[in-house]
C-alpha cells in the first residue's frame, strides 16, 4: 500500500493524464482518427528527464523538406493554388527559412 501511495505522489502528472485519457475514451468514439488527437510531444515529456532535448529534437525533426510536417504540406498546397505560384521560388524560400531555423536550433543545442 505504501508503494502505491509513493507512486501516486511521485507520478501525479502521469496518473492525471491517464485518468483524462480514460475519460476521453468514453466521449470520443474510437476510430482511426483517435490517434490524431494525441500530442505525442507532451506525452513524451511525461517520460523524459530532459525535456529541453526532446523539444529541440521535435522541432529540428520538422525542418528540412516540405514533406517533413503537415503544416509544410498545407502551406505548399495553399501556395500552389494561388495565382502565379512558382514551385522553385517556394522551395527556395522554404529552404532558406528552414536552414536558418535549423542553424538557430543547432546553436541553442550546442550552448
Amino acid at each position: 500500500m505504501n508503494k502505491i501511495i509513493l507512486m501516486i505522489k511521485k507520478e501525479a502528472i502521469l496518473i492525471i493524464a491517464g485518468v483524462f485519457a480514460g475519460i476521453s475514451m468514453i466521449f470520443v468514439p474510437p476510430d482511426i482518427q483517435y490517434f490524431s488527437y494525441i500530442d505525442y510531444t507532451v506525452l513524451g515529456i511525461l517520460f523524459t528527464t530532459d525535456a529541453r532535448q526532446l523539444l529541440l529534437g521535435v522541432n529540428i525533426g520538422g525542418l528540412g523538406t516540405p514533406v517533413a510536417s503537415l503544416a509544410s504540406l498545407i502551406s505548399f498546397r495553399l501556395y500552389s493554388k494561388s495565382e502565379g505560384s512558382m514551385f522553385g521560388k517556394f522551395l527556395g524560400v522554404f529552404t532558406v527559412y528552414s536552414t536558418s531555423i535549423l542553424l538557430l536550433l543547432s546553436a541553442m543545442f550546442l550552448l
